[in-house]
């Protein structure tokens, strides 16, 4: 069977999950690469906004869907959930690139920084929580090599905005050794 979405140029398959759904990437008008998804015979065009580059690299039994996308330079990491995107930036990288994500909400994949020209490093975002879904997170930077946010609204834990007890929390950290 031969998938292209009308008006492609190009088309690559990259996920299928059980109840039948096909991720993947096609080449449109312009050259313009977008990631879509294939339900029930109708093709979705995924497009994050403000992109000029979208890319799907998986694709969930829930219908979740991960990539990456270009907005300026800079290359993101990517989940879309019930039709919300969520940015997966690894902190001080000018590339991050989100692989897959398991049925607990782990997410893999790789970044590259500014001062690395070829060194692509792996990362593990265990747990990513679908109430991230509902912002879309800043990169979350620090003058350290570790940065602590609330899952919430990725907004960095300080003394004037601690965390709660029993509040979900993301670390995002550099430094730890050779990957």
């Amino acid at each position: 069977t031969t998938i292209d979405p009308p008006g492609s140029t190009g088309t690559t398959l990259t996920g299928i999950n059980s109840p039948g759904e096909i991720s993947g990437i096609y080449n449109g008008a312009g050259g313009l690469t977008h990631a879509f998804l294939l339900s029930d015979g109708e093709f979705t065009s995924l497009d994050v906004p403000q992109a000029t580059y979208t890319n799907s690299t998986a694709l969930t039994s829930h219908g979740d869907v991960i990539g990456r996308y270009m907005a300026g330079t800079v290359a993101s990491g990517y989940l879309l959930r019930e039709g919300l995107y969520s940015t997966i930036a690894f902190p001080g990288a000018t590339f991050t690139g989100s692989a897959s994500m398991n049925e607990r909400g782990d997410i893999v994949g790789r970044y590259r920084t500014a001062d690395s020209t070829s060194a692509f490093h792996a990362f593990l975002l265990s747990g990513f929580q679908s109430g991230c879904v509902a912002y879309v997170p800043r990169v979350a930077l620090s003058s350290g090599t570790a940065a602590v946010t609330h899952a919430s609204d990725f907004k960095l834990v300080t003394a004037a905005n601690p965390a709660a007890p029993g509040e979900l929390l993301s670390l995002f950290a550099a430094g730890l050794g050779p990957t």
